[in-house]
């Protein structure tokens, strides 16, 4: 049976070093098992592999 219960959803960031925050520049690829989402920083234009894309939502009870 289903139920509902009230929640409000939050923004979750991946921040770089450099004060920029990592997004979701490609598309997804395999390594082994893993599912990874390729990422680049705002500001320094660093990339890093992720295993969830950024930024992301959250849903946390109220």
């Amino acid at each position: 049976m289903e139920r509902e219960a009230p929640a409000k959803v939050v923004i979750v960031y991946y921040d770089c070093e450099c004060g920029g925050e990592y997004r979701v520049s490609g598309k997804l690829f395999l390594d082994g098992d893993d599912v990874l989402f390729p990422h680049t920083c705002t500001k320094c234009e660093a990339g890093i592999n992720l295993p969830e894309k950024y930024p992301t939502y959250k849903f946390k009870p109220v």
